[in-house]
């Protein structure tokens, strides 16, 4: 049987300084181990955006991705 991935769509907000916020539901913050402060690393593999925590050297990481689709 074939695992799921889990999939969340959020919408990108611009604030009063021009940074751009995410908004991320609680289910995958619970899931990520994340909460407010949460450091994370934003790239874009191919089509797909990809988060990592960033953590010290040797702690290993999560990640989670989005498909874009």
């Amino acid at each position: 049987m074939a695992l799921e991935t889990p999939s969340f769509i959020t919408e990108c907000s611009e604030d009063e300084e021009g940074n751009l916020t995410l908004l991320f539901p609680e289910e995958l913050l619970e899931a990520m181990g994340w909460c407010e402060g949460t450091v994370l690393d934003i790239s874009v593999v191919g089509n797909r955006i990809v988060l990592q925590e960033v953590r010290e050297a040797g702690s290993g990481q999560d990640a989670i991705t989005d498909s874009g689709e």
